[in-house]
């Protein structure tokens, strides 16, 4: 019986203490009334984005830049501040279509634009 309450008194503290903890990352795919399009703006400013059809980006400046090579993403998140937390998945096509294709990233930090 003693083994019982303790055991319930454990859970009980677990489930307590992991109540109402926020996830890491913003869940953009449940969009809340205050939460406005700005805000989602900003929160994707400088990172590297993974769409819900499974493409990646980075979006620098207002502007989508492909990352088609694993070596790209790599340089881009060691070149910024706590690199490993940059990174968001799951992102709503019909959100990132708001921001513009500007060109691709490429290894070294170079920035291909589609422009010629």
């Amino acid at each position: 019986m003693k083994r019982y309450i303790i055991l319930f008194c454990y859970l009980g503290t677990i489930l307590i203490s992991c109540n109402g903890k926020n996830l890491e990352s913003k869940d953009l795919n449940n969009v809340s009334e205050k939460d406005t399009l700005a805000d989602y703006y900003e929160h994707l400013e400088g990172k590297v984005i993974m769409s819900d059809h499974g493409e990646w980006y980075v979006v620098k400046e207002g502007k989508r830049w492909r990352a088609m090579s694993e070596p790209a993403t790599t340089d881009y998140l060691n070149s910024i501040k706590n690199g490993q937390n940059n990174v968001v998945k799951n992102v709503p096509s019909k959100i990132l279509q708001d921001f513009p294709i500007a060109g691709e990233i490429l290894p070294k930090l170079e920035f291909k634009s589609d422009k010629k």
